[in-house]
């Protein structure tokens, strides 16, 4: 396959050695036939000149001799009988009387005897003494003279040698320099051209990172300047379609993830359920069947049926809540409170919790920290949180319940910390406390009546307002933070 480089290259060659054999040629045909039609008619004008300086009495003499100088024009004025009046060549003789003789002379006699006034002839002749050929005038002047004017003709084939001998030095010369000169072009041209070729060969590989240096304003910068766009227009569609491509991934894994969180979640619920449906069909059947005899057991057995009831009460109220949160059905009523006399109310409530008379209760508050948030919300939170440190508090058996304003952090938000003593959780258990159902602990789930949705609720209650939340090990235990942002001055 050809290159622009060759082809151009070859173009060039091709159209200078037609010029130059084209003007060879021309010279060759027509250049000795032109010149022949011009001297013709310098012997014309010669011939009309020299009539009127006889009609108008110049010195007839001086201006020839200057004709024949400046012009090469050589004159013989004659009569009807041959004898000469003037004349600029050597080669005329007299013969009596002043008859002339002229070597390789036209013939003057038939002309003079068939002509009429104002009448020429032009001849080619040649002089065999001298070995030259001439272009002959032979005209009639008004005053009755005649003149023959004669012109050598011999250099034009000279001339059209010498010319075509040069042109033909002119046309190597010219080839070669054609040959450099394509050669510039052509690299200039075809540097661009395979710049958009390799830059091409880049985006069919998906790299939209070259580009162009465009250095032209005319078609070739512009195909540049159109591949550049290309590519930028290529490059972000490429980038956007990664980016969606990435986002449909984490959306696919992420209904996944919500398709396999529903099964546990039923199955969870299944089995928080299935138990207390059980416990109350049971000793709902046995006091049907009246098996318990004594007022003391039906009792019991009536207290079992209500605490049981209690309980799945109490489970569908979070199952209900957690959906509102995560699906954003309950709206955010933001308002400024007290969070410090909130944690003190909500650890009151915590300590008429079971199993909350073995711990010690700790708080380490300010006088007060106001904060801008759903209070509602913020105390289910702050209660789930102790709940949960009284539920796996451990060791020394102890909840320490921290608020405090952190001035490092940008916004100084406050913080709320509440700390179980106890075994830390490991990275899967911290990553999973979150999920509904989860229990760090399962063997204790019926010993404390724990349905595992209290973390669930403060995660999504923390979604909702946009605030940090987590979990921790520090030394003796965990602990579980959120975050609020201070109220205004």
């Amino acid at each position: 396959m050809k290159s622009i480089r060759s082809k151009l290259l070859t173009f060039m060659c091709c159209l200078t050695a037609f010029v130059l054999i084209f003007g060879w040629l021309v010279n060759s045909l027509f250049l000795e036939r032109f010149y022949l039609y011009s001297k013709g008619n310098t012997l014309l004008r010669s011939m009309a000149s020299i009539n009127q300086m006889y009609n108008s009495g110049e010195d007839v003499e001086l201006e020839m001799d200057k004709m024949q100088v400046n012009q090469g024009v050589q004159v013989i004025i004659f009569t009807q009988r041959l004898e000469v009046r003037y004349y600029t060549w050597q080669n005329v003789m007299n013969l009596g009387f002043g008859r002339m003789r002229i070597m390789g002379e036209p013939d003057l006699l038939g002309f003079v005897n068939r002509q009429t006034n104002n009448n020429y002839e032009i001849s080619r002749n040649y002089d065999e003494r001298l070995g030259m050929e001439y272009l002959d005038l032979v005209g009639a002047l008004d005053n009755g003279y005649y003149a023959l004017l004669r012109i050598p003709i011999q250099t034009i084939t000279d001339s059209a040698g010498i010319a075509n001998r040069f042109l033909l030095i002119t046309a190597v010369f010219s080839i070669l320099v054609s040959m450099l000169i394509s050669w510039r072009l052509s690299t200039q041209i075809a540097r661009p051209i395979r710049a958009v070729e390799d830059i091409a060969k880049s985006m069919s590989s998906m790299d939209f990172s070259r580009r162009i240096a465009v250095g032209s304003r005319d078609e070739i910068g512009s195909l540049a300047s159109s591949i550049n766009a290309l590519s930028d227009h290529l490059q972000e569609t490429i980038e956007e379609l990664q980016e969606k491509n990435a986002q449909l991934e984490e959306d696919i894994d992420y209904i996944s993830k919500m398709d396999e969180r529903r099964k546990e979640f039923l199955a969870s619920v299944s089995h928080e359920l299935k138990t207390p449906i059980a416990l109350i069909q049971g000793y709902a059947e046995a006091l049907e069947e009246k098996v318990v005899t004594s007022e003391e057991n039906r009792d019991y057995y009536f207290h079992v049926i209500s605490d049981e009831a209690d309980k799945m009460n109490a489970l569908v109220k979070k199952l209900v809540s957690l959906n509102n949160l995560e699906a954003g059905h309950d709206e955010l009523y933001l308002e400024d409170f007290d969070v410090v006399a909130l944690v003190r109310s909500a650890a009151q409530r915590g300590r008429s919790l079971p199993g909350a008379e073995e711990l010690d209760f700790l708080l380490k508050c300010p006088e007060e920290a106001w904060v801008t948030a759903d209070d509602f919300l913020i105390e289910e939170v702050v209660f789930n949180y102790i709940t949960n440190a009284i539920h796996y508090a451990a060791g020394r058996k102890f909840v320490r319940i921290t608020v405090r304003q952190m001035q490092e952090t940008p916004g100084k938000p406050v913080r709320v910390e509440v700390f179980n003593s106890g075994s830390y959780l490991n990275d899967e258990e911290r990553e999973r406390v979150w999920e509904s159902f989860y229990k760090a602990d399962k063997s204790r789930s019926r010993e404390y009546g724990g349905s595992g949705l209290g973390l669930s609720v403060v995660r999504a209650a923390m979604e909702r307002h946009k605030c940090a939340y987590g979990v921790e090990n520090i030394e003796d235990g965990v602990s579980f933070w959120f975050e609020l942002p201070a109220a205004s001055e």
